[in-house]
Parts: structure tokens; C-alpha cells; sequence
């Protein structure tokens, strides 16, 4: 049985709040070897002049990084993420219901994920291409979700590109 879009929604959610709190570590622990990538001063006069374009490139990749071994490490071991784990969810192969592979699985999380980051690497060192890639993001975003709405298999083209399908389990498993 497909997993509806809206407990995907939530099981995203969830993995977001998991992914944050990981990322805050791991941005302490880059704060400390390179330095913060935005430096507040009460004598900056545009806050955009605080931030160090290179360390926020490299913030931004290392979290990029992260999300995709997140993800990527949890669709192919468990299956699923702790989210979908939770909300009794698991993402396996289409048709046949197997394990994703590996590249099954970086291609969903690029198509799924990869927007998001792209948008943040690209426009750290451009800051007028941030608004535009931002509502290229949002747009990518906006089709995912239509698209897994309105297909009966709840598969949407993030889905069907990768060969994915997000299942519901028999019952709920521990994360």
C-alpha cells in the first residue's frame, strides 16, 4: 500500500527537526576548526558584509554532505529514514519492492534534496542569484508535491525518476 503525501509530509518533517539538530552539531564543530561563516559585528553596517562567502560555501557543502549521507545511508540500510521509520513508512525499489541502490538512492535524494543546496552553494558567492534560485526551489518543490498528490501511486516525479515508491509498513517500527 502507498504511503499518502501529506504522512510523507510529516515524516519529513520529522527528519528535519533530526537533520537540524545533527547539522547544529556539526556547525559547532566547523565553527571551531574554521571559523563561523557569518561573523555579527555591532560595527557592520550591512550584515551582508559579515559573511565570509568561502566558509559559507564550505558550510554549505558540508551540509549538503551530511543530509545526503542522512538520507542516502538510511534508505539504503533500513530502509527508510528515522522519520518514515516512525510514522511506519519505508521507501523501497519500483515495481518489485526491493532494497533502493545506492545511485537509486543519491539520485532521490539529488532530486528531492539537491535544489535546496544548490540554491544555498550557488548563491552564497552570487547574492543576486539567491532570490532566483530560491523560487526555482520553491517551484521544484511545488511540482514534487503536486505531482505526488495526484498520482495514484503517491510516487511522485522524484519517485518515478529514481525507481522509488514510499510504502506503508504492516506497523509502526522504533527509529
Amino acid at each position: 500500500m502507498f504511503a499518502s503525501a501529506s504522512r510523507r509530509l510529516a515524516a519529513y518533517l520529522v527528519d528535519a527537526v533530526l537533520l537540524t539538530a545533527i547539522l547544529f552539531i556539526a556547525f559547532i564543530g566547523f565553527g571551531a576548526l574554521v571559523g563561523p561563516p557569518i561573523e555579527l559585528r555591532a560595527d557592520a553596517g550591512d550584515w551582508l558584509a559579515a559573511i565570509d562567502v568561502g566558509r559559507a560555501e564550505l558550510a554549505a557543502l558540508m551540509s549538503a554532505v551530511i543530509s545526503m549521507a542522512y538520507f542516502v545511508g538510511s534508505w539504503v540500510l533500513l530502509p527508510a529514514t528515522p522519520g518514515q521509520r516512525l510514522l511506519g513508512l519505508r521507501v523501497r525499489r519500483s515495481p518489485d519492492s526491493g532494497r533502493l541502490s545506492a545511485g537509486q538512492a543519491t539520485l532521490r535524494w539529488a532530486l528531492l534534496l539537491g535544489p535546496l543546496y544548490v540554491s544555498e552553494i550557488a548563491g552564497a558567492p552570487v547574492p543576486e542569484l539567491r532570490a532566483p534560485l530560491f523560487l526555482l526551489a520553491a517551484f521544484w518543490y511545488a511540482v514534487l508535491w503536486i505531482t505526488t498528490v495526484w498520482s495514484p501511486s503517491r510516487r511522485g516525479l522524484h519517485d518515478r525518476w529514481s525507481g522509488s515508491a514510499v510504502l506503508k509498513s504492516d506497523q509502526p517500527q522504533a527509529a
